[in-house]
């Protein structure tokens, strides 16, 4: 079972945002998501999920939150480790 919310409109586009979701067992589960969202959505509370790819996240993290934590040896050391990965 899916469902669709509409969101409002996009302020950058000026168009209509909708929410999608998808893979509920019973229609009880798809109408409680449903309310959450609306109630999300009416609180202000709501917020899309990231498009950012792991390997920017990881480079933005290094360069801006773990540099100040540590010495600049160790910042380099861990950055070659983390890009072997991505």
């Amino acid at each position: 079972m899916a469902l669709r919310i509409d969101a409002g409109i996009d302020e950058r586009t000026g168009q209509r945002k909708q929410i999608y979701r998808s893979r509920f067992k019973t229609k009880r589960e798809a109408l409680e998501e449903i309310n959450k969202l609306k109630t999300e959505i009416m609180n202000g509370e709501y917020s899309e999920p990231s498009k950012t790819l792991f390997k920017d996240y990881i480079q933005n993290w290094l360069y801006n939150t773990r540099k100040y934590e540590v010495q600049i040896f160790l910042l380099l050391k861990s950055t070659k480790r983390w890009f072997v990965f991505i």
